[in-house]
């Protein structure tokens, strides 16, 4: 079961946009509200399904408030947090070449 899961993860991390949603998560200051990732992902549906992933393989948490309207929040998982850090040390290096 074990190995399986790792599968998923790695997989995910495969899937288009989901490397510079996590920098992005992991660049702001607090907690993002999901619209503000629009500009990474135009399709919302897109983007609803990537981080439903996400949360389900446990790298992001998402919290629904309800201001004057609902807004759902993502955070990074502490795991989450160290493969953004990760991708964007990565990312840094390959842009440095």
């Amino acid at each position: 079961m074990q190995r399986g899961r790792r599968k998923n993860e790695v997989m995910l991390l495969c899937e288009r946009h989901v490397t510079a949603l996590l920098i992005r998560i992991l660049d702001s200051s607090g907690p993002v509200k999901l619209n503000d990732l629009s500009k990474i992902v135009t399709s919302y549906r897109t983007l609803k399904a990537l981080t439903d992933r996400m949360v389900k393989e446990g790298v992001i948490t998402k919290e629904l408030e309800h201001l004057n309207y609902a807004t759902m929040f993502l955070e990074l998982t502490p795991k989450g947090k160290d493969i953004a850090m990760k991708l964007k040390e990565a990312v840094n290096i390959f842009q440095c070449s």
